[in-house]
């Protein structure tokens, strides 16, 4: 028996519930006041592509806990797009605090945003389910604060794991301003440890349109690899214009197919520091991806697999606990171990995620669609 039809989410209840019209709430056969949880994801501004697939998943997830309800009661998703910006989402995280009853948030879906919110919702004990990674080392005393996605010295590793495995000895890269710049610190803690010599590494705006000068120091380094720390599709495209022919490698960021479809031909053998692989999923993700696949006709990524997840776990929490039983004792249900569609996390380690190297995928885009690489990263 899988996972999902041990905690009742199979994927028969899925698609009886998928046939519903409702396209934000459905309560199927479950009643009484709804279990209200805040969203907050990105639907506008550089980080939409990502939270836009976030806001399916959070829709599908929902649909699928209300067949069977919370203890009888439905769970009703309050979401509220922060533009990718870290001052409106604690703008809109104030809003959704003020609403009576709120359990619990869940998002946003970028890293500033995460840890702008974060520092509201751990000083108000309110429990908070990100799907973005731990950017920052203060993030791991936000004891009911809880990640979805790696840490960025995860992602670093991941990265690095990779350059050695392949003998890249000149390695340059490409990040952001955001996220790219949270994994580039940690690439920069981690990178003595390899042979590895960074021949480049150049730095833009999160809201640049175009990376082209940075592109072109890159190119001129003459790396064996390029590590590019961003979830935009441009820099992609600026560095294959400018024919810069290592083989690129990215962090999970940017493993989103709208992403990867903005990136247009650049795309093709772009390397993906990745967790799901929906083309051939592996036993544990297989009735995760066919009941997305079912209600949207496409295939879900990692991102969407996160917002899942953090419904998932929150209501799973909350049958355990109960949805009346108050802060302290969700925080502390939550931290422990717990098996996701795409990982298995352990909320009580000192990096507040327990996801280790040796969880992630490697995979490659070609001809359309990822396709998984035979190489494992080793803890």
């Amino acid at each position: 028996m899988s996972q999902f039809t041990r905690r009742g989410f199979s994927v028969a209840a899925a698609v009886t519930l998928l046939s519903t019209t409702s396209p934000v709430f459905a309560q199927g056969s479950v009643s009484g006041a709804p279990i209200k949880v805040g969203v907050l994801y990105s639907s506008t501004g550089p980080l939409a592509l990502t939270g836009q697939a976030q806001r399916d998943a959070y829709l599908l997830a929902q649909k699928v806990v209300n067949q069977k309800g919370i203890n009888g009661r439905p769970i009703e998703l309050v979401m509220e797009d922060d533009a990718s910006n870290p001052d409106t989402a604690v703008t809109k995280l104030n809003s959704l605090l003020a609403i009576p009853g709120i359990t619990a948030v869940l998002g946003p879906s970028g890293l500033a945003p995460s840890v702008a919110t974060g520092g509201i919702t751990s000083a108000k004990n309110v429990p908070q389910i990100v799907t973005a990674g731990i950017g920052l080392p203060a993030e791991r005393e936000r004891k009911c604060v809880f990640h979805m996605m790696p840490p960025q010295q995860i992602n670093a590793a991941g990265l690095l794991a990779y350059a050695d495995g392949v003998k890249a000895k000149r390695v340059a890269v490409l990040y952001d301003s955001g996220f790219g710049t949270a994994v580039m610190n940690a690439v920069k803690e981690q990178g003595a440890k390899y042979p590895i010599e960074f021949v480049a590494a150049e730095k833009y705006d999160l809201a640049a349109t175009d990376m082209s000068s940075q592109s072109a120091k890159v190119k001129a380094a003459n790396p064996d690899l390029v590590f590019v720390l961003s979830a935009s599709p441009t820099p992609f495209r600026n560095l294959r214009q400018l024919k810069v022919s290592a083989p690129l490698i990215t962090p999970i960021a940017a493993a989103v197919y709208e992403t990867v479809k903005a990136m247009g031909d650049s795309a093709e053998d772009v390397i993906f520091v990745d967790y799901l692989v929906p083309e051939t999923p592996r036993a544990r993700e297989k009735e995760f991806v066919d009941a997305f696949q079912a209600e949207y006709k496409r295939l879900p990524k990692n991102f969407e697999a996160a917002a899942w997840e953090s419904v998932m776990l929150l209501t799973k929490t909350l049958r355990q606990v109960g949805p009346d039983a108050g802060s302290d004792k969700v925080c502390a249900a939550i931290r422990g171990k717990y098996a996701g569609a795409h990982t298995d996390y352990d909320f009580s380690q000192p990096d507040m995620t327990g996801i280790r190297v040796s969880s992630f995928v490697y995979s490659q885009w070609k001809g359309g669609k990822f396709t998984r690489l035979p190489f494992v990263a080793k803890d």
